[in-house]
């Protein structure tokens, strides 16, 4: 039987717990290797699914981990694969996929979600086949605009109009980003650099949609998940200069944010903030074309940090959703 035909026929099935240099952005001080197929715009492999022959002498045991809000989600322990078996599994994807990076070995203690949303220790042995109690919990929320250390997820929608329905067939961790040419059709995904666990296989540092979950048919679309703040800022607000006011939680933590104005209010050198109704100095820039980023409504920043929102852009920047280009 043909080895790539092999290799790309259970992705799925372990996902869920079956027993040169290029132009990025990333954080942190680990160095790694690096490959043009980051920065490209390549055209993707098309292969099927892998099939999984490893078999085991013991049956995993359970467990709970939880989530930073306190929900608990399922986990489970499994015997680790044998020295051949990583050795066969690396060199499997190596050739299948030689631009993806590998940053470690095949292991089938820990899957892709328990490392991208409980642990990236390599002390990690949980496995996770559900990992959305992060999310419906609001320990995470849903973003437009993800930054490095968000999480990404691959949805499939199980071919129904019923989002209840949909699954997480994979999740990683943003850790750069490219020069490619947005696509559209999967969210941008290709813009990214993620660092993802690739079922019972290795880690693997890869393009956003250079991964065995696309190619294999079963992801449907994409989301984006940022860590939700412990903390409400919006229980009062303090004015302290022209341009910014503190913005308070009912515990009395506090940070300094802009003043956010309504554009219909620019008739004059001062305007009145919305949320702490304080002064705000907006002087003439809003007739000048110095403008910091923009929404596709026409809402700016002004270069004193100031934000100008337009009526139709009001709630969307109260849901946190909100996107300055």
């Amino acid at each position: 039987m043909n080895k790539k035909f092999l290799i790309l026929f259970s992705l799925s099935f372990l996902c869920l717990g079956y027993s040169t240099t290029f132009n990025y952005n990333i954080s942190g001080n680990t160095k790694y290797s690096t490959r043009n197929i980051l920065n490209e715009n390549k055209p993707l492999i098309k292969q099927t699914k892998i099939s999984d022959f490893t078999t085991f002498t013991t049956e995993p045991s359970y467990d709970y981990v939880t989530t930073p809000n306190g929900s608990e989600v399922p986990v489970q322990t499994n015997e680790e694969l044998s020295n051949s078996t990583i050795i066969e599994y690396d060199s499997y994807i190596d050739e299948l996929y030689p631009d993806a990076i590998r940053l470690r070995s095949a292991s089938s203690l820990y899957n892709c979600h328990s490392y991208a949303w409980y642990s990236q220790s390599i002390a990690n042995i949980y496995w996770m086949n559900n990992p959305s109690k992060y999310y419906e919990d609001l320990s995470y929320i849903s973003t437009t605009s993800p930054q490095i250390g968000d999480i990404v997820c691959y949805f499939n929608d199980n071919g129904t109009s019923d989002i209840n329905d949909d699954s997480n067939v994979h999740s990683g961790i943003i850790v750069g980003t490219n020069n490619n040419n947005p696509n559209s059709s999967l969210n941008n995904l290709n813009t990214y650099v993620v660092e993802s666990k690739w079922g019972r296989y290795g880690l693997y540092r890869h393009r956003g949609d250079y991964c065995l979950y696309i190619d294999d048919g079963s992801v449907s679309y994409i989301k984006y998940f940022k860590r939700h703040s412990t903390h409400s800022f919006d229980y009062t607000y303090e004015w302290l200069d022209y341009t910014k006011h503190k913005a308070i939680c009912e515990c009395g933590e506090y940070e300094q944010t802009p003043h956010v104005v309504q554009a219909g209010s620019l008739t004059s050198p001062y305007s009145r903030c919305f949320l702490c109704g304080g002064l705000v100095r907006v002087g003439i820039t809003h007739y000048s074309s110095r403008k910091l980023k923009t929404t596709k409504n026409g809402s700016y920043i002004l270069p004193n940090g100031v934000i100008v929102l337009v009526d139709e852009d009001i709630e969307l920047y109260f849901r946190g959703e909100l996107v300055f280009e």
